[in-house]
């Protein structure tokens, strides 16, 4: 274990690489972390195709010296430190040769992906997740992706509720107010009025709102699978919990799902291609399991902040040093999530510069 090299693609302000990386650590790996192929200037690379295949040149991604790969998040690469001239033409060579060796995974480093490039693209499709969800018999929402406000006033006429969802999140600014505004997820009712031009221009999902019992948080490590419900201590359940993980009104419990369920999930994450991947599902009010989405490389840490004894931390750190999808938790060392926030790792990144809100527009 001391001597596996684990490689982490992320942010390196990103919380949840931090404590993987602390963790490592704590088990003796060597941990390369960065948002790129290019980890810093002094990096260097040669990949060599010949009549034999594609071989890594590089000791970083030689044969067996990477037991795992984390692709959590992938920037353009930096180059900063070229001429100011020459920025834009270097950082988009920098750019093509990272997608090039990223369509390649097991020749760049024949290892443990989490999860492989061309399948965690894929995965960001909601029409590919449902195919799959279908596929393996998991029960879902009906769902329209849609740009048709004829349609959407005929799903709130059948359903009484309707869950619009972007295809991804929007931030916008008012010019007047300064202040910042989100979407991500809206309900519809009878109430709601209907734009058809603004319907027109912006497609959208738009899925039929499901009344629960609780949410479920899935997080799939490899072969191994924890769930925990998301609920209320008063009042009805949110629609989305997301933003109100941190409230001291949300109860985060363990929950065990039914082994058919658990074994069409198993179906579903080899149909999707992804070896990790955190799941949300609720429980509706006939005790039915039903699919809502899969985040790839979604938060799954402030489970167990929630609740100790589930040892996410720990699972995906032995996923990670042996590179292997049928690991033991017990591959590492214990390790808590609670000791990672009390690190001086962790206080250091805290320190560091943060990502601003991204602006996409602004209204008067």
């Amino acid at each position: 274990m001391a001597s596996s090299k684990v490689v982490i693609f992320a942010l390196t302000n990103d919380a949840h690489a931090g404590a993987i990386a602390w963790s490592l650590k704590q088990n003796g790996a060597q941990v390369l972390w960065g948002p790129s192929l290019r980890f810093n200037p002094a990096m260097k690379y040669s990949f060599r195709a010949d009549g034999t295949g594609i071989h890594p040149e590089s000791k970083t991604f030689s044969s067996g010296t990477v037991s795992a790969v984390w692709n959590r998040y992938t920037t353009v690469p930096d180059a900063s430190d070229c001429v100011p001239e020459d920025r834009l033409f270097v950082t988009q060579q920098w750019d093509a040769f990272d997608q090039n060796a990223f369509a390649v995974p097991h020749e760049m480093a024949n290892a443990l992906w989490l999860n492989q490039p061309l399948f965690a693209a894929r995965a960001e499709n909601k029409l590919f997740q449902l195919k799959a969800a279908h596929k393996v018999g998991l029960s879902f929402p009906e769902t329209f992706f849609s740009n048709d406000a004829e349609d959407v006033r005929d799903l709130i006429d059948r359903w009484g509720k309707v869950v619009l969802k972007t295809f991804i999140g929007h931030v916008w600014e008012s010019r007047s107010t300064r202040e910042t505004h989100r979407i991500s997820v809206a309900l519809l009712d009878q109430y709601t009025e209907i734009n058809d031009r603004a319907v027109a221009i912006c497609p959208s999902i738009y899925q039929r709102y499901i009344e629960k019992e609780f949410d479920i948080r899935v997080a799939v490590l490899g072969d191994q699978i924890f769930s925990a419900k998301i609920l209320r201590n008063t009042g009805p359940t949110y629609m989305d919990w997301r933003p109100h993980i941190l409230d001291e009104d949300v109860l985060v419990e363990e929950f065990t799902l039914p082994e058919a369920v658990e074994d069409q999930i198993h179906r579903f994450m080899r149909e999707m291609g992804l070896s990790i991947g955190f799941i949300d599902l609720v429980m509706d009010l006939h005790g039915n399991v039903q699919f809502l989405e899969v985040n790839q490389q979604g938060q799954f840490l402030f489970v167990e902040e929630k609740l100790p004894q589930m040892p996410l931390l720990q699972a995906m750190t032995s996923l990670l040093l042996t590179g292997r999808s049928d690991y033991s938790v017990g591959d590492s060392k214990k390790v808590h999530f609670a000791d990672y926030l009390q690190s001086k790792e962790f206080a250091e990144l805290c320190e560091a510069p943060q990502r601003d809100v991204e602006i996409i527009s602004y209204e008067a």
